[in-house]
């Protein structure tokens, strides 16, 4: 059986056909056969040093490839099967900074982006309700302009209103009437909104 993550030869396969069962294997036969699993005919191909793989990443950095060499390629790795060692191995590979699930990357530039828009630091609490849970950057979808720090549930309420304040006061009356209290008078409510000239 060959390791995880190699092909089997068309020479391996043949020799495994033809070996009657319980046939036991020489050692030279089974390393002859386990370095030409692994690419290395005659056990002529060794492992590379780190200094060597940095040294050949270095050069291959930034090199195009022919559309023939990116073919060759793709059918040199097709039906290659990787063990579960060398997935994690991949997916921890890149860490830190560089790896794009890092939280204390884009998520950090992208808060103090927010911060510089805003002009002011990101609130501890919610400027409507008054909440601690996680605080938002709101702003008018129409202009585009900074309206305050709100909690993610007042944002979605705004969201789902669409902004509207109507929608808004037919919420407050409805829930009003549904508890027995007194439904707002919407003109008395109205506050005039200063002119803005950009």
């Amino acid at each position: 059986m060959p390791k995880l993550g190699y092909k089997q030869t068309e020479e391996h396969k043949e020799k495994s056909r033809k070996a009657p069962l319980g046939t036991v294997w020489s050692v030279e036969s089974r390393n002859k056969l386990s370095n030409a699993l692994k690419g290395n005919q005659n056990g002529k191909g060794q492992k590379m040093s780190e200094e060597n793989k940095k040294k050949l990443l270095l050069a291959n950095l930034g090199k195009k490839r022919s559309e023939e060499t990116r073919r060759k390629l793709s059918e040199a790795h097709k039906g290659i099967i990787y063990s579960p060692e060398s997935i994690l191995k991949r997916s921890l590979a890149i860490t830190g900074e560089k790896n794009s699930r890092w939280k204390g990357g884009e998520a950090k530039y992208m808060a103090r982006k927010r911060e510089r828009l805003a002009g002011r630091p990101k609130a501890e609490i919610c400027e409507v309700c008054g909440s601690g849970s996680k605080i938002v950057y709101d702003h008018d979808h129409a202009t585009g302009k900074f309206r305050g720090w709100i909690c993610q549930h007042c944002n979605a309420t705004l969201g789902f209103a669409r902004d509207n304040v109507e929608v808004l006061y037919k919420l407050i009356n409805y829930l009003n009437q549904s508890r027995g209290l007194v439904v707002l008078n919407q003109e008395l409510l109205t506050v005039q909104q200063p002119n803005i000239t950009t």
